[in-house]
């Protein structure tokens, strides 16, 4: 269950990707280990979390922090200020 046009941010250090394959790459893993996380099959990907972002949020600093704190509350309830 792709997303195509989506792009994927690490929600450890806000770091963005251009696809699903291009975050599995860097991490070291294979696509479907990164789809399955995504889909929420699968809890990290080497200790780490990632998630689906829109295309538009890449260039806005503040969205992508509010996008991490939203994510962090609901996977853990864990809030960042």
């Amino acid at each position: 269950m792709g997303k195509r046009g989506m792009l994927v941010m690490c929600l450890n250090d806000c770091t963005v990707y251009e696809s699903a394959a291009a975050a599995a790459a860097c991490v070291g893993v294979n696509k479907s280990t990164m789809s399955r996380h995504l889909s929420g099959k699968q809890p990290t990907v080497k200790g780490k979390e990632y998630v689906y972002i829109d295309p538009m949020d890449r260039w806005n600093p503040e969205r992508l922090q509010e996008i991490q704190r939203e994510e962090f509350r609901r996977r853990h309830g864990i809030f960042i200020f």
